[in-house]
């Protein structure tokens, strides 16, 4: 996959380095190279929102958060990468993810998304 998109990359770089960035960033999570896999999310994350990708955005603080959790024991730093990728996924109206990712890791909606937010619309509610 990483080879595949590497070529793609040279094509449409705003459409494909933040997934071939979380691609590395997931290959170091299972070396796991804490440090390298940590510095690669975040890279994925800011080249995501920099493209307007909200729902790959969501997805590498999703993967981040569980990296922390699982392999870096950083409880309090992946509870706030699961609320940026809730309130990722909330903007892009993927409700029922959101929801997931309260049920499976107890993030309220409250604490990502104020029920006053502008951007919370009908689409799923």
């Amino acid at each position: 996959a990483i080879n595949t998109i590497e070529v793609w990359l040279k094509y449409s770089p705003s459409n494909f380095e933040n997934k071939l960035i979380l691609l590395y960033a997931e290959q170091q999570a299972s070396l796991p190279n804490i440090q390298a896999a940590r510095n690669l999310y975040d890279a994925s994350i800011k080249s995501a929102r920099d493209n307007g990708r909200v729902h790959e955005q969501g997805l590498a603080c999703e993967l981040m958060g569980k990296f922390l959790m699982s392999v870096a024991n950083d409880f309090i730093c992946a509870k706030e990468y699961l609320k940026k990728a809730q309130l990722c996924y909330l903007q892009w109206g993927a409700r029922k993810k959101a929801s997931m990712l309260s049920k499976d890791y107890g993030i309220k909606a409250d604490d990502v998304y104020p029920v006053s937010n502008p951007l919370k619309h009908g689409r799923d509610s």
